[in-house]
C-alpha cells in the first residue's frame, strides 16, 4: 500500500486527541511543527489539510503550543478522524513484506508480525502510526513488496510522537554545530554532523529534511551520499535553491528523471534556463520551450543562447 500525504498528516496526529482540553499543545501537532515532521512545505500541509477538514476527519484552531509567545493553528483528529487513522493502521500492519530469514533467503511476513519478531529480538522498533507508515513508505521494493532489513537505518535512533519535539530540537542543535565547524574550516566534522542530522530526518520521515542535509554535506566536500539516489522526494518538496545542487549529486540516470520532473513544474528563469539547457545536452528537444519563455522574459541573451544551439 502506498500512504498519501494526507494519511501521513492523519497519522501525525496520533495522541492530539489527548491535549485537547489543555492549555497548551506539543509543537508538534502545530503547523510548523507538523511542517517539519512531515517535511512539508507550509503550502503542501495547508493543502492536506484542507482535503481532510473537509472529510470532517480533523479540526483546526488556533491553540498556545509550548514554547510559542502567541497561538498558533494547531490541529485535531475528530471521532471520525480516529477511526480512520486505527483503520489506516491496521492496513498498515497486515501489509505483506519481505525480510531475510536466519538464512540469509528472503521470507515473506505480515509487517506487524515481523516488527514481533524484532522485538522479541531486542531489535528497536518503530511505535507510532507514522513511523510505521514511514518505514514502509521509504523501504525499498522487491518483487512490489517492499524489503525490511534489521539494518534499515531508520533503527539508528528509535524516534516516535513521544521524542519528536525533542528529534526537532536536536537537528537544530547539529546544523548549529555544522555551520560552526564550517565557519572554523573544519569541513569534515561540519560533514559529520550534517550527516548526523541527515540520519535523524530519515527517522522521523522527513525525506526534504534528509536530502538538504545531505546535499548541503556534497556542497562542502564534493562527495555524494548514495543515500540521495534512494530518497523518495519529488522537487516540489525541496526548496527550490537545491534542485541544480541535487541535479549535480545525482547519477546519470537519476538525474534526468529529476530534471525532467523539475521541468514539469514549469518553473520560472532562472531555473527554467539551467534545466532546459542541461536536458538538451542530455538528448531532450526542449529548445523551443526555451526559447519562448526566453522571449516572453524578454531575456536576449537567453534567445542568443537558443539559437546558438540550434545552429
Amino acid at each position: 500500500m502506498r500512504v498519501t500525504q494526507s494519511e501521513r498528516f492523519l497519522l501525525s496526529l496520533e495522541g492530539a486527541i489527548e491535549h485537547s482540553q489543555a492549555y497548551e499543545v506539543p509543537l508538534r501537532f502545530s503547523q510548523n511543527g507538523l511542517c517539519d515532521r512531515l517535511g512539508m512545505a507550509q503550502s503542501h500541509i495547508s493543502r492536506a489539510s484542507k482535503s481532510l477538514l473537509e472529510e470532517g476527519l480533523i479540526v483546526r484552531e488556533r491553540r498556545r503550543v509550548v514554547d510559542e509567545n502567541r497561538r498558533v493553528l494547531t490541529y485535531i483528529p475528530t471521532e471520525k478522524g480516529i477511526i480512520k487513522m486505527i483503520d489506516l493502521d491496521q492496513r498498515i500492519n497486515h501489509q505483506r513484506v519481505l525480510s531475510p530469514g536466519d538464512d540469509g533467503l528472503l521470507v515473506e511476513f505480515e509487517f506487524i508480525e515481523l516488527l514481533e519478531i524484532w522485538r522479541l529480538e531486542n531489535h528497536p522498533i518503530p511505535r507510532d502510526m507514522l513511523c510505521r507508515a514511514d518505514m514502509l513508505r521509504i523501504a525499498p521494493s522487491h518483487d512490489e513488496l517492499p524489503l525490511l532489513e534489521r539494518e534499515n537505518a531508520l533503527f539508528e535512533i528509535r524516534l516516535d510522537s513521544e521524542n519528536a519535539d525533542i528529534a526537532s530540537e536536536a537537528v537544530g542543535l547539529l546544523l548549529e554545530l555544522a555551520n560552526i565547524k564550517k565557519d572554523l574550516g573544519l569541513i569534515e566534522e561540519a560533514v559529520q554532523h550534517l550527516t548526523r542530522a541527515a540520519q535523524l530526518h530519515r527517522q522521523r520521515g522527513s525525506p526534504s529534511g534528509e536530502a538538504t542535509c545531505l546535499l548541503a554535506a556534497f556542497k562542502l566536500n564534493g562527495e555524494v551520499d548514495q543515500r540521495l539516489g534512494h530518497i523518495d522526494i519529488r522537487p516540489e518538496n525541496l526548496d527550490a535553491d537545491w534542485w541544480q545542487v541535487m541535479a549535480d549529486a545525482l547519477e546519470d540516470k537519476n538525474r534526468l528523471k529529476w530534471l525532467k520532473e523539475i521541468w514539469n513544474l514549469e518553473p520560472g528563469l532562472p531555473i527554467a534556463g539551467h534545466v532546459g539547457f542541461a536536458l538538451h545536452s542530455m538528448g531532450h528537444e526542449v529548445l523551443d520551450d526555451l526559447f519562448e519563455l526566453f522571449k516572453a522574459a524578454y531575456d536576449v541573451r537567453g534567445m542568443k543562447a537558443v539559437e546558438l544551439l540550434r545552429e
